[in-house]
């Protein structure tokens, strides 16, 4: 278990390619991220209160994101700098309405948000054409828009334990 940050010698590996650092007490993520060509991340529950904005040094190489079980509340839009990320969980992190992601319209593929304090989805979230799976659990939605059909990759929408009053055709045949 690190106190506060990542040991320093975690640097070394620059081959390293997957990183898991979940279930440890970090207060935040260090520039020397920068030295590492990671494809994978996890930092979940690891007791974050804001977005870790060195992860975006990694802009080229990483591809899957775990930010999962912190309370970092919102993802900026420099998250558009993560140009291969096809995978981003940022499921219990108290996130609320105004999450804009069309930044990564271009490449994601995997948005777990499940467990959150959205009451809609963002319409823009349509321009995630490369979407092929959306957590959409345990959050507070009365409807899901028409504009979310439109996401032909899409092969997975969960959206249980939410408050949905009506589910339109247009979400019906998916």
């Amino acid at each position: 278990n690190f106190k506060d940050k990542i040991p320093a010698k975690i640097f070394d590996f620059t081959n390293l390619e997957t990183l898991i650092l979940s279930a440890n007490a970090l207060k935040k993520i260090g520039k020397e991220i920068q030295k590492l060509h990671l494809q994978h991340l996890a930092i979940a529950d690891c007791g974050l209160t804001e977005f870790p904005r060195m992860v975006l040094r990694l802009g080229r190489s990483l591809k899957n994101l775990d930010l999962s079980d912190n309370k970092i509340c919102s993802i900026p839009k420099q998250i558009g700098r993560l140009v291969n990320l096809t995978s981003l969980n940022v499921k219990h992190c108290g996130i609320s309405d105004g999450i804009s992601l069309h930044y990564l319209a271009k490449t994601l593929k995997i948005l777990e948000i499940s467990a959150n304090k959205l009451s809609k989805v963002p319409p823009e979230w349509a321009q995630l054409v490369k979407l092929e799976e959306l957590y959409l659990n345990k959050n507070s939605l009365r409807t899901i828009p028409d504009a979310i059909a439109s996401l032909s990759q899409l092969r997975v929408l969960e959206i249980n334990r939410n408050k949905l009053t009506t589910i339109t055709d247009k979400i019906g045949q998916l």
